[in-house]
C-alpha cells in the first residue's frame, strides 16, 4: 500500500562508510526488490518450514532481504552479529541452526563471517550463502537475487499469508542458558502496530513523514520488530545510525541527529 501511496518517498536511509552520504532505497524500489528476492527463494523450494538466517548487523540490504522473507512467507531468523564474530567456539550460533534450520545465511561482507559460515555449513552442508558484496567461498550476491523477476508465484504466496504466518525467529540473550528462538508471527507483529495506534493521543498530522534515526539492532524485539514495521505502517523514512553509545563512536550519531532532526530516535 506505502508503494502504491508513494513509490518516491525514501523508506530507508544508511550513510556511506567514514559518514559518507546517504545512499536511499524509495517505498517502490524496496516492493520490486522485497520480490525479487521473494521469487528467487520461492523458486530454491524455501517454504514456512525453512529459515534465511541473517549474520550482520543492520543495513539497506539485511532490510530489503527481511522484506523478502515477509513476502514469501518464509521466516528470517537475525542473529546478534557477535554470536558469529566474538565466539571461539561458536557454540550458540551452532544452537540457532538447530533451532530453525536455515537454508540460506545472509552476511553483508563475506570475509568477516567466514569462519561462521564454515562451522553453519558443517552442521547443514546444503546450506547457501548470500553476500551483499558477493564475497565468500560459494556466495551468490545479493545482485543476483534483486534481478530475479517476479512470476505470480509470489502473489499467491502473499495471499496465504495470514496472522498465524511465522514471519522471523529472533532469540533471547541467553542470559538463563543458551539463547531461545521465539516465533514471531504477521499477527503478533500487527497487534503491537494495533497497540501503538491505540495509545495515539491524536491523529497525526496531514503531510507529515516520520523520520525516525536509529542504532538499535533487528536482532531485538525493539527495532526488529516495533521500530522496523512502525515505519512501514507510518510511511516514514529511517535513516540508519552507525555510531553507538561508546567512545569514539557517539560523535558520529550527535552528528546524524544535528543533520536528520528525526522525530523519532531508538537508542
Amino acid at each position: 500500500e506505502r508503494a502504491a501511496q508513494h513509490p518516491e518517498r525514501p523508506w530507508m536511509k544508511q550513510r556511506a562508510p567514514g559518514h559518507g552520504p546517504w545512499r536511499t532505497v524509495t517505498y517502490g524500489e524496496a516492493l520490486a526488490s522485497a520480490e525479487a528476492i521473494a521469487q528467487w527463494l520461492l523458486a530454491h523450494g524455501l517454504g514456512p518450514a525453512d529459515s534465511v538466517m541473517v549474520l550482520s548487523a543492520n543495513s539497506i540490504e539485511h532490510a530489503l532481504m527481511t522484506l523478502g522473507c515477509y513476502t514469501a512467507g518464509v521466516p528470517i531468523a537475525p542473529i546478534s552479529p557477535a554470536t558469529s564474530l566474538l565466539s571461539t567456539d561458536h557454540a550458540r550460533l551452532r544452537h540457532c541452526a538447530a533451532v530453525v534450520q536455515p537454508k540460506v545465511v545472509f552476511t553483508q561482507a563475506g570475509a568477516p563471517f567466514t569462519k561462521a559460515v564454515q562451522v553453519l555449513r558443517e552442521a547443514h552442508p546444503g546450506l547457501q550463502l548470500v553476500t551483499a558484496d558477493g564475497a565468500g567461498d560459494g556466495a551468490i550476491p545479493l545482485s543476483a537475487l534483486l534481478v530475479t523477476a517476479p512470476t505470480a508465484t509470489v502473489a499467491a504466496r502473499r495471499d496465504t499469508l495470514g496472522p498465524a504466518t511465522v514471519a522471523k525467529y529472533l532469540f533471547t540473550s541467553g542470559s538463563t542458558g543458551l539463547p531461545k528462538g521465539v516465533p514471531q508471527t504477521f499477527g503478533m507483529m500487527s497487534a503491537t502496530i494495533a497497540g501503538q495506534e491505540g495509545l495515539r493521543a491524536e491523529p497525526p498530522e496531514p503531510g507529515h513523514i516520520p523520520q525516525s534515526l536509529e542504532w538499535m539492532p533487528w536482532s531485538h524485539i525493539s527495532a526488529g520488530n516495533i521500530g522496523f514495521n512502525s515505519v512501514l505502517w507510518n510511511g516514514g523514512t529511517v535513516h540508519l545510525c552507525e555510531g553507538k553509545p561508546i567512545p569514539g563512536q557517539f560523535d558520529t550519531t550527535i552528528r546524524n541527529l544535528r543533520e536528520v532532526s528525526p522525530t523519532a530516535f531508538g537508542s
